[in-house]
C-alpha cells in the first residue's frame, strides 16, 4: 500500500508543479492538488500501528501500559518536530530556491524515505498476525462504526481541519504583510509549542485523565486561535501560534492514547 501511495503521490507533485509553472486554471490546480493530499503516503498511521505491534507482542501488565504511552507521546512529538522543521524547510526552500523546490523535496521524500520505511522487516506480518476470519465473532462481523469508536477519528479530522484552516489564514495574512513566502516560518511557530507541550504531558499524573486533558487543552487551542485572528503584527501571529500549539500538542497525543486504548480494546483476542 505504501509503494503504491508513493508512487501515486510522487506523480501527483510533479504534475502540480508542472501545471502551475505552465499557467493552467485554477479548477486543474484544485484537481491536481486534492490528489496531492488524498495520495500522500500515511506513514505515521503506519508507523504507530508497527509501534503499537511491537509494543503488545514484548511487553504486558503495567509495563506495556507504560510503554504504550510513551509511545503515543513519542509519536506525536515526532509528528510534532516534523510539523517544526517542515514548514522552515519549506519556507527557506521557497525563498531561497523558488516556489517549486518544496515540491521537488517533497517528490524525492516520497520516491526515497517512504519506500524505504516500507520495505523495513518490522512491516512484515508476524507469525501471531491477526487473519480476516478472526475479526468475526459469533458469526457476525464486528461493528467498528460505533460511536465510542468514531469520536475519535472524528477528532482527529477536526485536528486535521485545524491545521489546514490556520495554515491557509496565515497564508493570506502573510500576503497581506509582503511576507507570503516566509508563511512556513511563522506557521513553525504552532509546531514550537505543541513539541513542548507534548514532551511535558509525558509526565502528567495518572489521576490527569484523558478525556479531561482533551477537554482542558482544545479549550487551549480554542482560546489562542481566537487570539490569532485578531493578532495585528506578525510577532503577536507568532506569539498566537506558539500558545495555539500549546494546546493542540496535547490534544493529539490524548487522541492517539485514547484510540489506542479503544482499539485494543475492540480487538479480536488473539488465536
Amino acid at each position: 500500500m505504501l509503494l503504491l501511495f508513493s508512487a501515486s503521490n510522487v506523480i501527483a507533485l510533479l504534475s502540480f508543479l508542472t501545471l502551475g509553472c505552465s499557467g493552467a486554471p485554477l479548477w486543474g490546480l484544485c484537481a491536481v492538488a486534492f490528489l496531492v493530499g488524498a495520495s500522500a503516503p500515511q506513514v505515521a498511521a503506519f508507523a504507530r500501528t508497527r509501534l503499537v505491534t511491537l509494543v503488545t507482542q514484548r511487553t504486558t501488565g503495567l509495563r506495556r501500559v507504560r510503554t504504550l504511552s510513551l509511545v503515543m507521546s513519542h509519536e506525536s512529538v515526532a509528528d510534532e518536530t516534523a510539523f517544526v522543521l517542515g514548514p522552515v524547510a519549506v519556507g527557506l526552500a521557497a525563498t531561497t530556491l523558488g516556489a517549486g523546490a518544496p515540491l521537488i523535496l517533497a517528490a524525492t521524500i516520497a520516491a526515497t524515505f517512504v519506500v524505504w520505511f516500507a520495505l523495513h522487516s518490522t512491516g512484515r506480518p508476524s507469525a501471531n498476525a491477526l487473519r480476516p476470519e478472526d475479526a468475526v465473532t459469533a458469526g457476525q462481523p464486528r461493528n467498528f462504526l460505533r460511536a465510542p469508536l468514531m469520536i475519535v477519528p472524528l477528532g482527529m479530522f477536526l485536528v486535521g481541519a485545524f491545521f489546514g484552516a490556520t495554515l491557509t489564514a496565515l497564508t493570506v495574512f502573510m500576503k497581506d504583510q509582503g511576507h507570503e513566502l516566509s508563511t512556513g516560518i511563522v506557521y513553525g511557530g504552532m509546531s514550537i509549542g505543541s513539541v513542548i507541550t507534548a514532551i511535558l504531558i509525558i509526565f502528567a499524573p495518572a489521576k490527569f485523565p484523558l478525556h479531561a486533558r482533551w477537554f482542558i487543552f482544545a479549550g487551549l487551542t480554542a482560546i489562542s486561535a481566537t487570539a490569532l485572528i485578531f493578532a495585528p503584527t506578525i510577532t503577536s501571529a507568532a506569539l498566537a501560534l506558539v500558545a495555539t500549539g500549546a494546546g493542540i500538542g496535547v490534544t493529539i497525543v490524548t487522541l492517539f492514547s485514547i484510540a489506542n486504548e479503544r482499539a485494543l480494546a475492540d480487538a479480536p483476542p488473539q488465536p
